[in-house]
């Protein structure tokens, strides 16, 4: 970076998308290690909270990178038995597995001791209504955050709450992402589209889609309305599921060259 470029205060919300933590992971190392903007706040729902997490708590991008080349399903899949139906909540997988794994990996446990100040959304069944973590222990909170319904069961908080995915009322949690510091300057958000095939209007899938745009657009009002404009940067990248993971680095460099991008209008 040149004398004359002062580095901006950005906040940096990375949406929730299925299985989109590679994507997430290029966009920021685009925007960081290419683009020389390091995040002053990092947040997300789902696998934006994976890869938010990652990076807050101290990994570098090197890492990261090494970390997902190396990752297999059987690393964070682990299948959920009657126990778990019984106690928690219908999904195929249980997700401990997952908590252990993150546990492994992440340098802090606790949000508190983040090296980036970080937020991640989950649902809360019990309450019907969006909950968002950003102080205690980080990895069961992105457990929670990443349990897509029916797929993972839902996460049991120690509270004794029942958590799903975030992506369910909060893909985009930009207004707490730029809520954690002060001042920031500009928040982006790093947005996935779902993969899903649009249906008519008037269907729950359409209602859903309209519902999800309401609830971002207002996100974003909240974010602009309290001095911090908001730029939304998309990536359509490849698709990736739980056995198909092999294309990951193909989404990791989509990702990464809209982060580089991201950082190319910043800094003109």
């Amino acid at each position: 970076m040149t004398p004359r470029t002062r580095q901006p205060r950005v906040a940096v919300c990375l949406s929730s998308g299925f299985f989109g933590f590679f994507c997430h992971a290029g966009f920021l190392a685009g925007l960081e290690q290419d683009g020389g903007i390091t995040p002053a706040a990092l947040g997300g729902s789902s696998a934006g909270a994976v890869a938010a997490a990652l990076r807050a708590t101290g990994m570098s991008h090197d890492e990261i990178r090494g970390r997902l080349r190396a990752i297999r399903t059987t690393d964070f899949l682990d299948l959920a038995g009657p126990r778990t139906w019984f106690t928690r909540g219908p999904g195929v997988v249980d997700g401990r597995r997952m908590l252990r794994l993150l546990q492994s990996l992440l340098p802090v446990d606790r949000f508190e001791d983040c090296a980036i100040p970080l937020v991640v959304s989950t649902y809360d069944i019990n309450d019907g209504e969006l909950r968002r973590f950003s102080e205690g222990p980080i990895a069961p909170a992105v457990v929670a955050s990443s349990s897509v319904p029916y797929m993972f069961a839902p996460w049991r908080h120690s509270d004794g709450h029942l958590l799903w995915d975030g992506g369910i009322v909060d893909k985009t949690p930009v207004d707490a992402v730029a809520g954690l510091v002060s001042p920031v300057e500009r928040a982006l958000v790093h947005f996935l589209p779902s993969k899903r095939p649009r249906r008519s209007p008037w269907g729950a899938a359409g209602v859903h889609d309209a519902l999800r745009i309401d609830v971002d657009g207002l996100r974003r009002e909240r974010t602009e309305a309290a001095g911090v404009p908001v730029e939304w940067h998309v990536t359509r990248a490849v698709p990736l599921a739980p056995f198909r993971l092999e294309r990951g680095f193909e989404a990791y460099e989509q990702g990464r060259a809209t982060g580089r991008t991201a950082a190319e209008q910043i800094l003109s």
